[in-house]
């Protein structure tokens, strides 16, 4: 009878520790989705005011370009760069926790490539087998010059 009095209160605390978190949870995601607003209006107005060489020179504008790929293009209007975008996403992931990678063959063939995602703290790269060797010298190089810097 002891023994199951005690198992009760431990339940009760171990709900009671849940309700707890899933009300933080809640919080967590409520600020999270508040900040993630304000920055996609912050985006939408920069957007807004300017205006992309693209927009200016239409017949140049790939027609057939993909959703991911115009959607770049606008996030690199406001941010100014293809290092921009790759930051702004490393460091919303991991910001959320979320680890990420990178497959292709960049890092293997452009060590300034390599240097820089190390430097933004990648969590993965994967290299076709072609390019596996120079990819990790690159990765080695970029990891000893950032050892170095510290």
């Amino acid at each position: 009878m002891h023994f199951s009095l005690r198992l009760l209160g431990v339940l009760n605390k171990l709900i009671l520790l849940l309700k707890m978190f899933k009300v933080k949870h809640e919080q967590l995601l409520a600020t999270e989705n508040e900040q993630l607003q304000k920055l996609n209006e912050i985006v939408l107005k920069a957007i807004e005011e300017e205006k992309l060489l693209s927009d200016k020179l239409p017949e140049f504008e790939d027609r057939n370009s993909s959703f991911v790929s115009r959607l770049a293009d606008k996030v690199a209007g406001f941010g100014g760069s293809w290092k921009f975008i790759i930051s702004f996403f490393l460091f919303k992931a991991k910001d959320a926790g979320v680890k990420i990678g990178l497959c292709g063959q960049g890092p293997s063939d452009f060590p300034e490539f390599a240097t820089f995602l190390v430097e933004q703290g990648i969590d993965s790269i994967s290299f076709n087998p072609d390019a596996l060797l120079k990819g990790m010298e690159n990765i080695n190089q970029a990891e000893s010059h950032l050892l170095v810097k510290t």
